[in-house]
């Protein structure tokens, strides 16, 4: 059974990436947050399945089975196109 998890993906140069980034520095250090750069190998193919067009769009869900997702201002909370929430 895969655990949760929340991808972020973000690229060089986006002011926004690198707020969302500072905000979500604890989660990111511990493990729950992963930041992927949207140009690698590994972004790109998120980015061609899950059809992000903007950065930084969190991925979140288990396995293969993600939804994209915003953050709040706060960083304390993501918002998905499904209308569920959740706080990290």
């Amino acid at each position: 059974m895969s655990k949760e998890k929340e991808i972020m993906i973000v690229q060089d140069g986006c002011g926004h990436c690198e707020d969302a980034i500072e905000k979500l520095q604890p989660f990111i250090k511990n493990g729950q947050v992963e930041a992927v750069n949207a140009f690698s190998p590994r972004g790109q193919a998120y980015c061609d399945k899950y059809d992000v067009d903007a950065t930084p769009t969190i991925l979140s869900g288990k396995g293969d089975d993600l939804k994209k997702c915003l953050l709040s201002e706060d960083g304390k909370k993501i918002f998905c196109e499904d209308g569920s929430e959740k706080v990290l």
